[in-house]
């Protein structure tokens, strides 16, 4: 059970570790990227026409840059979540499914309700279930294990202690 608990803690660094630094990069790109996808200059395929008329909506939103700013920051607090589970803090548990719970909500409420992902609301409420039941055994065992800890090695003292009761 650890060795799966840690292998979704390292999917978990790398999937937030990477939106929070493209969230990041693009809160501060938007100008840039406006400029690029609104250019009637360029000249563009069908597909990439396609992708222009489906970005440029985003970007081009009013709270465009405090989405992606604030995404990043959550991304940031769900992998400080993630590091915390890894050194099995219950409260880690706590701040990343606050963290993943408002990420889900950032789209909808900045860009609308068509924006909302329903195949990353299954894949967040999967991992979030999965480090419930994790935690929970992992917390238990380790609480089991450091209450009825035994010695490694019986000392010759304890030997000695032994051989007089038997006489």
């Amino acid at each position: 059970m650890k060795s799966t608990f840690r292998l979704f803690l390292i999917l978990t660094f790398i999937g937030s570790g990477i939106c929070c630094l493209s969230y990041f990069f693009t809160a501060f790109m938007l100008p840039t990227m406006q400029a690029l996808f609104s250019s009637e200059n360029m000249a563009m395929t069908e597909e990439m026409k396609t992708v222009a008329d489906t970005i440029l909506p985003i970007i081009s939103a009013p709270g465009a840059f405090a989405y992606f700013l604030l995404s990043a920051i959550l991304y940031g607090v769900s992998l400080t979540g993630a590091i915390f589970m890894w050194k099995l803090r219950r409260y880690g548990f706590h701040i990343y499914t606050i963290a993943q719970l408002l990420t889900l909500a950032m789209p909808v409420i900045f860009l609308g309700p068509n924006y909302f992902g329903i195949g990353d609301a299954m894949l967040t409420f999967f991992f979030i279930i999965f480090y419930f039941f994790a935690l929970r055994t992992l917390l238990a065992t380790e609480e089991y294990s450091e209450d009825t800890s035994v010695p490694d090695k019986i000392s010759d003292d304890d030997e000695e202690d032994n051989e007089d009761d038997e006489d």
